[in-house]
């Protein structure tokens, strides 16, 4: 199918006509920047796309206008750099600030050194991950922290049996009781069952199945109070106070 120039609403809806379903999800170029895809559904979408040396940017909508739209916008604001190297010295990027412009074998992509300022290490990163926001710190400050971290988990689980941040962590995006701790189980003869469960250290306690959800949610909260309420005490007790710390 040909590429239509400056299409009339009346242009673009027969050009759409003829576009089929395409089962490698390839789509058919109405203009400039703007393809055509017909869903398997039969629904179909405009695509903006601009292609970049080293990325491309899609957007889809449901309308072409929007779509042609959207791919002028794309093109102000990404521009093509073949050729011309942007000079990125001075630049911060996160906690990242570019010194000078790195050695490098690759001919297609700059590197650049960078000053961390959280602890002031040196490193070299690609003018792409800098100004994709990948790279913000040298990573050292990140590797210290997580260090630490792991460090003050093995003396919580040594000292209490298990992790304190465990006890108190929120509930998962995929419950569907809405209370943590507590799951919907489907038996074979189709009913739904609720069960509760609670886990201290390598531990997992398993409560009863019920009919009703308020009963489960009831048991959830004994095992709370009987297996993390003691040790959530404990870890009070044992926190320093602010003029000990101090």
């Amino acid at each position: 199918m040909v590429m239509l120039i400056d299409p009339t609403p009346e242009e673009v809806e027969e050009f759409v006509k003829h576009v089929k379903y395409n089962d490698k999800g390839k789509g058919v170029s109405i203009v400039k920047g703007v393809k055509v895809h017909r869903r398997k559904s039969g629904e179909v979408v405009f695509k903006a796309v601009r292609r970049m040396q080293d990325h491309t940017y899609t957007e889809t909508y449901y309308t072409f206008n929007d779509a042609l739209a959207a791919y002028q916008r794309l093109v102000e604001q990404h521009t093509w750099t073949t050729g011309r190297l942007i000079d990125l010295t001075g630049q911060k990027f996160g906690h990242l600030t570019v010194l000078n412009r790195a050695k490098s074998r690759y001919k297609t992509q700059s590197y650049w050194v960078c000053e961390c300022d959280l602890d002031g290490n040196k490193v070299v990163v690609s003018s792409k991950n800098l100004r994709r926001g990948r790279a913000t710190t040298c990573g050292q400050h990140q590797a210290d922290h997580l260090k630490k971290y792991h460090e003050r988990e093995r003396e919580e689980s040594k000292k209490y049996g298990t992790v304190i941040d465990t006890l108190t962590r929120k509930i998962s995006k995929n419950n569907k009781t809405g209370t943590k701790g507590v799951y919907m189980l489907h038996e074979k003869d189709g009913r739904v069952k609720y069960k509760a469960e609670i886990g201290i250290g390598r531990q997992k306690k398993q409560g009863s199945k019920y009919d009703r959800l308020e009963d489960a949610i009831k048991e959830r909260n004994l095992m709370e109070e009987k297996y993390f309420d003691p040790v959530l005490e404990k870890a009070k007790e044992d926190k320093p106070k602010d003029h000990d710390r101090k």
